[in-house]
């Protein structure tokens, strides 16, 4: 019988869990496998970590780990990753956006012999045009600057214990994980689905949390962005050897440049442009170092639980249990 981790990032999804525990328990209820729920409460400001406490007493093989304060998403997988023991470990949201009916699905494929087995969406959803423009353009980057991630990937997937043990090399404080698990290669599956709406209706993915979170993937895991700033450099070197070489065949020719200024002025323009550019890039790149250098941990643990134990005595992990509700 094998054992599977099923790891949920959660931030203020006190409203969420409860139908999100019910879907997931009746999914697995009639499984072979044995099933451990770990959650980890991203520094919610809402009743999470209580609403995690109450819903999780009915189910033996229910973990929960509580962030000092909100580091992120990806400190949350990264959290859950590290503290899971078991054969196989599955990462989902507890928005049911990741459908808790594909988890046979996708254990099926991975007792198959994929050792990744990753969930793509057929379509994005309802969601607002800002969110859905940017998320397209996020990809068609990541696709141009041939970053190793499927496009529509999810971070819906479920890794091997073989893998999960490569991934815990990374020793980077930032992380990508959709193109960490990806770049690791190994055998992978896809299992395609369609997204549903949000339980409680509203997602907390803003047009700037988005961008940043954009830009710091694409930093933390590529140095293609800084290859680009190297071609632009060379694309501004071209555009001036040719209009001096123009200016010095007027020069020559006697003939009067026409509306000179203008030129000199968009020309100023398109270098400033491209040198404000470039530093951007360089500057995020650096930002990137500063936080590595500093070593800093990837996130801070302030609770734990476990509903076989309790709160006390649980600085250290389990092995996976049996999810099934307590007879």
């Amino acid at each position: 019988m094998s054992s599977i981790a099923i790891v949920v990032p959660a931030f203020n999804e006190a409203k969420t869990l409860r139908p999100f525990f019910d879907a997931l328990a009746a999914v697995v209820a009639p499984l072979p496998d044995q099933f451990e729920l770990l959650v980890v409460d991203d520094g919610s400001s809402d009743r999470t970590w209580e609403e995690i406490q109450r819903l999780a007493s009915p189910y033996l093989a229910v973990r929960a780990i509580r962030f000092s304060r909100n580091f992120g998403k990806e400190a949350a997988i990264a959290a859950g990753l590290e503290s899971a023991h078991a054969d196989a470990v599955m990462v989902m949201d507890a928005d049911l956006q990741h459908p808790p009916g594909l988890v046979p699905e996708i254990v099926e494929q991975w007792h198959r012999g994929a050792a990744i087995v990753q969930a793509i969406k057929t379509n994005r959803g309802p969601e607002n045009l800002v969110y859905s423009a940017f998320s397209r353009l996020f990809y068609g980057v990541l696709r141009r600057l041939d970053v190793t991630s499927a496009e529509n990937a999810t971070d819906f997937c479920l890794l091997d214990a073989e893998v999960l043990q490569e991934w815990r090399r990374f020793r980077e404080t930032g992380l990508f994980f959709r193109g960490m698990s990806a770049w690791l290669g190994f055998a992978t599956a896809r299992v395609p689905f369609e997204v549903p709406p949000r339980s409680d209706g509203r997602s907390r993915w803003t047009g700037l949390r988005l961008f940043r979170y954009a830009l710091r993937s694409l930093t933390a895991f590529t140095s293609a962005p800084l290859h680009l700033v190297t071609v632009l450099g060379l694309v501004v070197l071209l555009c001036a050897v040719v209009l001096g070489t123009r200016a010095l065949i007027l020069k020559i020719s006697g003939e009067v440049p026409i509306d000179g200024v203008t030129t000199i002025i968009l020309l100023i323009l398109f270098i400033g442009s491209c040198l404000m550019l470039g530093l951007g890039v360089i500057g995020e790149y650096v930002a990137r170092i500063y936080d590595e250098v500093k070593g800093r941990p990837r996130y801070i643990v302030q609770d734990r639980y476990d509903a076989a134990v309790g709160p006390a005595n649980t600085r250290q992990g389990s092995a996976a249990r049996d999810m099934r509700p307590k007879s």
